[in-house]
């Protein structure tokens, strides 16, 4: 009996409830629903000895779901029926599990039934928005501002919100806001004072939802202006900063010490700046100083808009990346647009490489459309190569094409040397689409190419596609066998790289990040005598973490390498076990204070000549400090490089500090650099300068055919603030001082229009002349203008029907008109009959109801009245309109009425 029973059980929970001979199946639901979506579901009725015309079904849906279409379909062997069901779930509804249920009834007797559960998409959706903002603020004052917080996702979130401008006001650690709720938040902040007559204000939440990486944040913006009259200037000036460096130099037993003075300037000469101007002076010539760059610069630059530059003197050329790539010269440079074609043109001397003399060229463009040019070029230069001088021409085409998805650049060029023809090649690709990027960057010149390149290859490819939005996988491949003509400046070698690399990153969120990769490759020192060259096998785990108080980048490398500098006497080398692990953390103490550290172990023999494995120790530290513009300074640390580190100069020790006045800049910089060269000597190189500079703003011309406005808020009674009134003539805006001054310096001769504006301390004031107002500027004078501004009162009232016939009629559609000799303003009436004039300036006025239109079936009882409005009170008026009696008389008279043909 106990068997039976189970056995029932069983069968009432085994896909379909059954009486008889009736199955119920159903075809696959959607894996996930959407709400205020629509969807649809079909179940299957099977029947046997029984008539399927007579299964009837119905289907029970949560709350608020709705049934939009249900069809049934009878099978041709009348055997089985299908249910349509077309379901819309609630645009508010809850990410979670629903319960559908599906009766089947014959001969109204119920036979089966099938529940499913059915689970809403979790959707999470917060949406910020700015609130009650003010128009304008004034500098030094409290901004506060309030963000509406909505919940438009269909799960409760648990919030955390911040704010990195103000503080914030109530409960802002986890806060929870069920779906279709919202709440307010409210930030506090004061406007900084600064030297500027007018700037924007931006308040900011953040807003950190549990479980999301990503956070929302809610901007405001308000306009502030200065609570000092800004200072005008009737000169248009040039700023210029002239000091002087003074210079010491320590390398072994050599110590040199110098000077340079300079004198640079940078910007329009015109009221209109469409010219610019550029110039620098530093002298005199002080090479020997290689860290600090104190080389002397005379040049002269000249801009007309964005159509031509013109430098002459000292410049960095930049032709293009074949040709000439970056080099520092005195010359001439020429370089304009006109239209879809741009052009330049250039004579150059190099002043810091040996092996050239002059260069000239020129280039051609023509912009097919936005993002899509081709460029023909022409470079003639003399150079040193093969113990000889020789000169060497070159022309080249370059395409370049920018796509949202699709950046590519691309360059031929060709020389003849020596009866020889050779080309060069750059190719810079990215692509990038869904998941997918692609990127290249190819360089090939051949030996007798002499341009920027010469007998070099580069080939640096990467591939990488994302597996989720967090989870990427690619492919990098680096081969590097370059000979580029660098200057004596730049300090840098170029040794032989051919890596491959298989790597996988993992984005945790926005602060925590893993990177996974497995490299194959050589790199090699081609200096003579070389200090490095081996093959390696090496495993790498990277970690970052990016907060806004830590800052920490961790490495661990595990894998083995070959060193083929190694001597042994069997002529071969073998592999040795690799590890190294490195740590380099910074953490924020205050808000302008960063502190970090370097921490590097290595476990090798790359650098053995008896292919020993050794252990190398490197550690250092920074500091970093600032105040807003005006001080800098920053101090970085390094006991030791690794030798296959030191092909670019280094810095051991580097301090500088930085102080930025209005008129004046101090700076102090000083440490120990290596540079590149091939016996590793010069480690100890030691400098130190201190710089002054004074900055200056040269009157240029003197501003002509201006006029000047100057005024003041009146009228007002001492308890009034007559401050923070926001003034506005023609483009320039001022707020009124504590007194209610303001002025306007250097307006054009025209006819202007001031207006007022005021904050929410001035509500309940007006103007008692009507603004905007109309003024004239005369050139070379002064107009003084006085702007009365009085308390205001308020009139209000309604309007009330009177029907003693059909009290179902609505009352017509009226207005209301306010009115003196000075003003009229008009208004209608509320829904409930009320209507109500704000600010209005106190004195005599006419009040007056009247119907829009004819409505002579009204009339209105006493429809216009003289009001007084008296200051900060308010006058209530009430009118009353009546619906027009219609009467019948009758008389006691015959009339006879008849027609004669």
């Amino acid at each position: 009996m106990k068997l039976c029973i189970y056995i029932f059980l069983v069968l009432i929970n085994f896909n379909a409830f059954s009486q008889g001979s009736v199955w119920i199946t159903h075809l696959p639901a959607p894996d996930t629903l959407q709400s205020g979506k629509h969807f649809t579901l079909v179940f299957v009725v099977n029947v046997k000895n029984e008539n399927v015309d007579s299964v009837k079904a119905r289907i029970t849906l949560a709350d608020g779901w709705n049934v939009l279409s249900e069809r049934k379909f009878v099978s041709s062997d009348n055997s089985s029926a299908r249910f349509f069901y077309s379901i819309f779930t609630p645009t508010k509804a809850i990410a979670g599990y629903y319960k559908v249920r599906f009766d089947t009834y014959i001969e109204e007797r119920l036979r089966g039934f099938k529940v499913l559960d059915l689970r809403i998409k979790e959707v999470r959706n917060i949406e910020i928005l700015p609130i009650n903002s003010p128009e304008f603020l004034k500098e030094g004052a409290l901004y506060e501002s309030e963000f509406l917080v909505q919940n438009l996702g269909n799960r409760s979130e648990s919030l955390t919100i911040s704010s990195p401008r103000g503080i914030l006001e109530g409960q802002t650690q986890n806060v929870i806001l069920l779906p279709n709720t919202s709440i307010v938040v409210k930030l506090k902040q004061i406007i900084p004072l600064t030297s500027q007559s007018s700037w924007t204000a931006t308040s900011e939440i953040v807003v950190l939802t549990k479980g999301k990486a990503e956070p929302y944040r809610g901007f405001s913006s308000v306009p502030v202006f200065a609570a000092k009259p800004p200072k005008t200037d009737s000169y248009r000036r040039f700023p210029i900063e002239a000091g002087g460096t003074l210079l010491s130099y320590s390398l072994g037993n050599n110590n040199q010490n110098s000077y340079q003075y300079f004198v640079t300037g940078n910007g329009s000469i015109d009221a209109k700046q469409r010219h610019f101007v550029d110039f620098n002076i530093r002298g005199p010539s002080q090479r020997f100083f290689p860290v600090v760059g104190a080389y002397d610069n005379y040049s002269l630059g000249y801009n007309f808009k964005e159509n031509l530059k013109i430098v002459a003197g000292d410049y960095f050329l930049t032709f293009n990346n074949l040709m000439e790539f970056g080099r520092y010269g005195r010359g001439l440079l020429l370089q304009g647009e006109h239209g879809k074609l741009s052009s330049k043109i250039f004579f150059q001397k190099a002043r810091f490489y040996p092996f050239q003399k002059e260069s000239y060229g020129a280039d051609l463009a023509l912009n097919i459309r936005e993002g899509l040019n081709i460029t023909a070029s022409y470079f003639s230069k003399t150079t040193f190569d093969r113990k000889e001088w020789f000169k060497t021409d070159m022309i080249g085409l370059g395409v370049k094409a920018l796509r949202t998805n699709l950046n590519l650049e691309t360059e031929l060029a060709v020389n003849k040397v020596f009866v020889k023809y050779d080309f060069a090649f750059f190719n810079r690709f990215f692509f990038s689409r869904n998941r997918i990027s692609i990127s290249n960057n190819l360089i090939y010149s051949g030996k007798n190419f002499f341009g920027f390149y010469n007998n070099s290859q580069l080939m640096i490819t990467n591939i990488g596609y994302y597996l989720t939005k967090k989870i990427g996988v690619g492919i990098n491949h680096n081969y590097s066998l370059i000979n580029p003509s660098l200057d004596v400046l730049v300090y840098n070698t170029s040794p032989f790289n051919n890596v491959l690399m298989f790597y996988s990153s993992y984005d945790v969120n926005s602060q925590n990040r893993l990177f996974l990769h497995y490299t194959i490759g050589q790199r090699k020192d081609r200096q003579e005598p070389a200090t490095y060259d081996y093959h390696e096998n090496i495993g790498n785990l990277n970690y970052n973490l990016n907060t806004k108080k830590v800052r920490t980048f961790s490495q661990f490398r595990y894998g083995y390498t070959r060193n083929k500098l190694a001597i042994v006497n069997d002529g071969l080398t073998s592999r040795r076990v690799y590890f190294s692990s490195l740590v380099q953390p910074s953490f924020r103490v205050v808000k302008t204070v960063w502190l970090g550290g370097y921490f590097e172990h290595q476990y090798t023999s790359r650098f053995s000549m008896l292919n020993e494995a050794e252990h190398y120790f490197y550690y250092g530290g920074t500091i970093n400090a600032f105040y807003k513009e005006n001080f800098s300074a920053s101090l970085m640390y390094r006991n030791n490089y690794a030798p296959d580190e030191l092909h670019q100069i280094r810095s051991f020790l580097d301090a500088s500090i930085t102080l930025n006045l209005k008129h004046h800049r101090f700076s102090l910089s000083g440490g120990r650099v290596f540079h590149p060269n091939p016996d590793l000597r010069g480690q100890n190189t030691l400098f130190f300068s201190i710089t002054y500079a004074l900055k200056v703003n040269v009157p240029v011309s003197r501003i002509k055919n201006v006029g000047r406005v100057m005024g003041k808020i009146t009228g007002l009674t001492p308890d009034v603030r007559r401050d923070g009134i926001l003034v506005s003539v023609g483009d320039k805006q001022y707020l009124t001082d504590h007194l209610g001054g303001f002025v306007f310096d250097n307006l054009v001769e025209n006819k202007y229009t001031m207006t007022l504006k005021k904050d929410y301390q001035h509500a309940g004031v007006i103007s008692t002349v009507k603004m905007p107002l109309e003024i004239s500027v005369v050139k070379d004078s002064t107009s003084y203008i006085e702007i009365p501004l009085s308390k205001t009162g308020t009139v209000s009232g309604s309007v009330t029907l009177e029907n003693s016939v059909n009290s179902k009629i609505d009352l017509p559609f009226m207005l209301i008109k306010l009115y003196n000799d000075k003003a009229s303003i008009i208004t209608d009436l509320k829904p409930d009959g009320e209507f109500s004039f704000k600010e209005v300036i106190p004195g005599i006025w006419k009040l007056k109801a009247f119907f829009s239109g004819e409505n002579t079936g009204f009339l209105i009882e006493m429809d216009e009245r003289e009001i007084k409005v008296t200051a900060d009170k308010n006058q209530t008026v009430h009118f009353t309109v009546k619906q027009r009696e219609r009467r019948i008389l009758f008389s006691d008279q015959n009339f006879q009425i008849s027609s004669k043909k």
